[in-house]
């Protein structure tokens, strides 16, 4: 784990598996607007909505994640499966 200065918020990553793909990253959260995805290396390939898109051109290293996979954490983030690092 990375050393942050002092002041900044320490996280927690956590697995949360997307429940459109199956897919699992880690997650990690310091506020409700700040959110970090650590994907598997495989991840993104087995992702079709990032498939879809790197079809249609797109940098997927420059994608942080997909809307089912973003639903995924939103939903455990709420149920506090994911926590908020104060």
């Amino acid at each position: 784990m990375v050393e942050l200065p002092s002041g900044l918020p320490s996280r927690a990553d956590v697995p949360v598996r997307c429940q459109r793909c199956g897919v699992q990253v880690l997650v990690g959260k310091t506020s409700w607007q700040q959110t970090s995805v650590q994907w598997p290396a495989d991840g993104p390939g087995r992702c079709e909505e990032l498939r879809e898109r790197s079809a249609d051109g797109a940098m997927i290293a420059r994608v942080r994640t997909c809307s089912a996979l973003q639903r995924s954490i939103s939903k455990a983030a709420l149920a506090g499966i994911v926590t908020i690092s104060e």
